[in-house]
């Protein structure tokens, strides 16, 4: 079967829609998804979807468990491609919401302090603090920022580490970032 060029041109500027300006099979002279060529009036007016609303969150559910990998994957490759965008709408978000932020903040401050063990001795807090004065030495070395990082995460699903010299190191935010709040080994 021939693609038309409307939908090659959308393809090549990463639209989800084309128009070919000719009505499909129903009758519908509405736009064409250019992954599936569906025409959108169809998807939205499909019966079975609309009366078996719980067969098609069933459907929906297994589809997202059987292709999770995939999911992941084009959600990383987007993330990556609009990072732009998606720090654009953070920025937004932390410049309307500073009492969230704040809270935030506190809340991490809390919990970060309920991971200091009772024990822990005033050079272990030195040695702490050397951890956050060598992240800035690095950020403003080689310009862009580095973060300290407990090894094993303060909040981890599967473990939980201690605030603790043993438990730091100094890494870029990007991968600190990348790294989230699960355990992996030393190094990044």
């Amino acid at each position: 079967m021939k693609k038309c060029a409307e939908k090659d041109n959308a393809i090549a500027l990463g639209l989800r829609t084309y128009n070919t300006g000719k009505p499909c099979k129903h009758g519908h002279l509405s736009d064409r998804y250019t992954k599936s060529s569906c025409c959108v009036e169809c998807v939205k007016t499909n019966t079975w979807q609309s009366n078996n609303p719980s067969a098609y969150k069933e459907y929906q559910k297994r589809w997202k468990t059987e292709n999770r990998l995939r999911i992941n994957e084009d959600m990383r490759a987007w993330a990556h491609k609009n990072r732009d965008k998606l720090n654009a709408k953070d920025l937004k978000y932390r410049k309307n919401n500073p009492g969230k932020m704040l809270a935030y903040a506190a809340n991490n401050k809390l919990k970060r302090q309920k991971r200091i063990p009772v024990w822990q001795t005033e050079e272990d807090r030195r040695d702490i603090q050397k951890f956050y004065d060598l992240a800035k030495e690095l950020t403003a070395a080689y310009g862009f920022p580095w973060e300290v990082d407990h090894v094993i995460p303060l909040r981890g699903k599967t473990v939980s580490g201690l605030h603790v010299p043993s438990n730091l190191q100094i890494m870029p935010k990007a991968e600190n970032r990348r790294k989230r709040n699960y355990y992996t080994e030393r190094g990044f």
